[in-house]
């Protein structure tokens, strides 16, 4: 037998549960409501909506504190013809993973950490990496995003330069 509520617990519960029940409804009738007038860009290229960064220019992300994640669009040659240069610059306090991802999804890991001696210096109050990529055999052109993810707790700014060069 359950203990008896009193009657103000009685009415606030009962409140709670005409305030739930109100805000789930104003939540349903609002996804079957009017179409915006708006187009949709539900069946346009992806290309064509997303700003490409230009190969070889520097991306800047702002990530706020607290694990955080951001991204942007590349556009990669192909792959097989042509290798490629990863630049990584960010404040040394920053501990970010980079990746890329194909646009029919392979994901391609650059960096773990920014904390990676093997590839990352620390001369003054940033770290620089730079990672070299040889030709991939296996992609394909197209776009891409780059991916940082930072596990750290203040905020920072990334640089993020992707170069794709002809293959000697």
């Amino acid at each position: 037998m359950s203990p008896r509520a009193e009657p103000g617990h009685a009415r606030a519960a009962t409140w709670l549960g005409v305030t739930l029940l109100l805000v789930g409804t104003i939540g349903c009738t609002r996804q079957g409501g009017t179409p915006s007038s708006t187009a949709s860009t539900a069946t346009t290229p992806r290309a064509a909506t997303v700003r490409v960064q230009p190969n070889g220019v520097a991306r800047r992300l702002h990530l706020a504190a607290g694990p955080v994640a951001a991204q942007f669009a590349i556009q990669a040659p192909a792959p097989p013809s042509h290798t490629f240069t990863v630049r990584i610059v960010a404040p040394y306090h920053a501990d970010v993973a980079v990746w890329l991802q194909t646009w029919y999804g392979q994901r391609l890991n650059v960096l773990a950490s920014t904390h990676d001696r093997a590839w990352c210096r620390t001369p003054a109050a940033q770290t620089v990496c730079l990672l070299p990529f040889p030709r991939l055999e296996g992609q394909r052109a197209g776009i891409w995003a780059v991916h940082a993810a930072k596990r750290s707790p203040r905020s920072a700014v990334v640089e993020i330069t992707v170069t794709f060069q002809p293959a000697a």
